[in-house]
C-alpha cells in the first residue's frame, strides 16, 4: 500500500471508523479492525457493546484443582483446539451465564468472573459467616455438577441483575442475590423449588433440571424431563422468584433418563433431549430430538412442536449453559447444527479413564460427526481426559465492560 493511500485510511474520522465498526458482527473482525493503526485503535473502544453472541468456548473445570487454565474453541465446522485463558481463577464453578462464570472459593464469597475482560463482581457469602482464618472445603458443601447458578440478565447491560443459586438435595432449592445485597435470600414456598411444598401429582425422583431466561425478568425451567414452570424474577429488595405457571411437559416429548436441555434462541425457547430410538432394523441407537417449546399459563397447557430445521442457528447444549448463535455472525461455521459434549471410558495404561469429546449433528442430513483437534495433521477426534467429577461449561465471550 502506498504512503498516500495509507495516510488516507489513517485519517478517516473517528465517526466514520465507528460507523464501519458497527457493521461488524465478529469479535475477531472487530479486534483486527481496531489493530489496523493507532488512530483507529484510539477511535474504537476495547470492549464494544454492539456485538452479538459469539461462538462459545468449552471450559472444563477440575474441582480438585479449583482453577481454570484452558478452554476448547471451534476453528472450523468440525475442528477446534485448546486456548489458554488469560487468567487463572480460584473457586468451584457453579454456572456460566452471559459470558460470566459464577464461582465459589473456600471463603464462600460468591463472585462473577469474565475470562475475556478479567473483571470480577463480588457477592455475599452463600452460607453465612465463616470463622476467621478457617478454610472450609467448599466442595464439602457445594455438590459440583448438581448445584447450579444462573443470571437473570447480562450484568453489563442491567445493573439490577439477579443471581439464582439452585441446590439439588435440600428442601429449599433456590437462593437469590443481587448486587449490593449483604446476604442471600431463601425462596420458600415456590412450586418445584421448595420440596416442602406438596404438589398434587408431582413426585420428586431426581435432581435434574434446566432453566433459561424467558423474556424480560422471566425464567423457564423443566424438571426431571416431566414438568415445566415459569418464574417471574423480582429484583426486590429482596430478590425473589415467583412461580406464575407450571404443568406437565407435552406427551410428544420423549421421557428419558438421558440429558435434556433448554435453549433460549432468537426469542424462542427450544428443548433438546437425548433419547434411545429403534431403527427399522430393530437396533437401538442414540438420538437427539429438538422441539420448539412454548410454556403454558393458568388457562392453557404447554405446547411443543418438533423441529427438523433451525435455519442458520447453531446450538451448543449444556445444562444451564446452552448457547444459540447465528451462523451469519460466525465466519466459516455452518448453521442448522447442534454441538454437544460426550463422555466415554477408555483404557489407558491398565487404567480406566474418562475422556470428553464434542460431537456435531447436522439437522440438514442428520449426520453426527466428531469434532477433531485442528492441531493434529491426521485430524484425530478431539479428546480431553477428565475426572468423573469434572464439570464442563459453554461460555460465550462477553467483550462488554462492567466497570466502565
Amino acid at each position: 500500500m502506498s504512503d498516500r493511500r495509507r495516510a488516507m485510511w489513517e485519517n478517516l474520522s473517528p465517526r466514520m471508523v465507528g460507523h464501519i465498526a458497527r457493521h461488524l458482527r465478529s469479535a475477531g473482525d472487530y479486534l483486527v479492525l481496531r489493530a489496523t493503526c493507532r488512530s483507529w485503535r484510539s477511535a474504537l473502544p476495547l470492549r464494544p457493546r454492539h456485538l452479538p453472541t459469539q461462538l462459545p468456548f468449552l471450559i472444563c473445570h477440575p474441582p480438585s484443582e479449583q482453577r481454570f487454565r484452558f478452554a476448547f474453541g471451534l476453528t472450523a465446522a468440525s475442528a477446534g483446539n485448546i486456548r489458554w485463558l488469560p487468567e487463572t481463577v480460584q473457586g468451584l464453578c457453579v454456572g456460566s451465564s452471559y459470558g460470566w462464570l459464577i464461582l465459589i472459593p473456600n471463603s464462600f464469597l460468591v463472585y462473577l468472573f469474565n475470562p475475556v475482560t478479567t473483571e470480577e463482581i463480588w457477592l455475599p457469602r452463600l452460607f453465612g459467616a465463616v470463622p476467621g482464618g478457617v478454610k472450609v472445603p467448599v466442595d464439602d458443601t457445594v455438590n459440583v455438577g448438581l448445584d447450579k447458578a444462573v443470571l437473570s440478565s447480562d450484568p453489563t447491560l442491567d445493573r439490577d441483575f439477579v443471581v439464582m443459586f439452585f441446590r439439588h438435595d435440600v428442601p429449599v432449592r433456590c437462593r437469590t442475590c443481587r448486587l449490593g445485597d449483604t446476604s442471600w435470600t431463601e425462596n420458600t414456598y415456590v412450586p418445584l423449588l421448595d420440596r416442602r411444598l406438596p404438589l398434587a401429582g408431582v413426585q420428586y425422583t431426581s435432581h435434574e433440571f434446566d432453566i433459561v431466561p424467558y423474556g424480560e425478568r422471566r425464567m423457564c425451567a423443566i424438571f426431571e424431563n416431566k414438568y415445566w414452570a415459569v418464574y417471574e424474577v423480582n429484583n426486590g429488595p429482596p430478590p425473589r422468584l415467583t412461580c406464575t405457571a407450571r404443568g406437565s411437559l407435552p406427551s410428544c416429548i420423549p421421557r428419558s433418563d438421558l440429558p435434556f436441555y433448554l435453549v433460549a434462541s432468537a426469542g424462542e425457547v427450544l428443548l433438546a433431549t437425548h433419547c434411545k430410538e429403534m431403527t427399522e432394523e430393530g437396533n437401538i441407537v442414540d438420538s437427539t430430538r429438538l422441539f420448539r417449546f412454548e410454556p403454558g399459563n393458568k388457562k392453557w397447557p404447554a405446547l411443543a412442536d418438533e423441529l427438523d430445521d433451525i435455519g442458520d442457528r447453531i446450538l451448543f447444549l449444556g445444562t444451564c449453559c446452552s448457547v444459540s448463535v447465528a451462523a451469519g455472525d460466525c465466519s466459516g461455521i455452518p448453521g442448522n447444527a447442534i454441538y454437544y459434549v460426550i463422555r466415554e471410558d477408555r483404557r489407558v495404561e491398565r487404567e480406566t479413564v474418562q475422556v470428553l469429546g464434542v460431537n456435531v449433528m447436522s439437522l440438514e442430513n442428520e449426520v453426527t460427526t466428531d469434532v477433531v483437534d485442528s492441531r493434529t495433521p491426521e485430524a484425530k477426534p478431539f479428546k480431553w481426559r477428565t475426572q468423573r467429577t469434572d464439570v464442563h461449561w459453554w461460555m460465550s465471550p462477553n467483550l462488554r465492560s462492567f466497570h466502565t
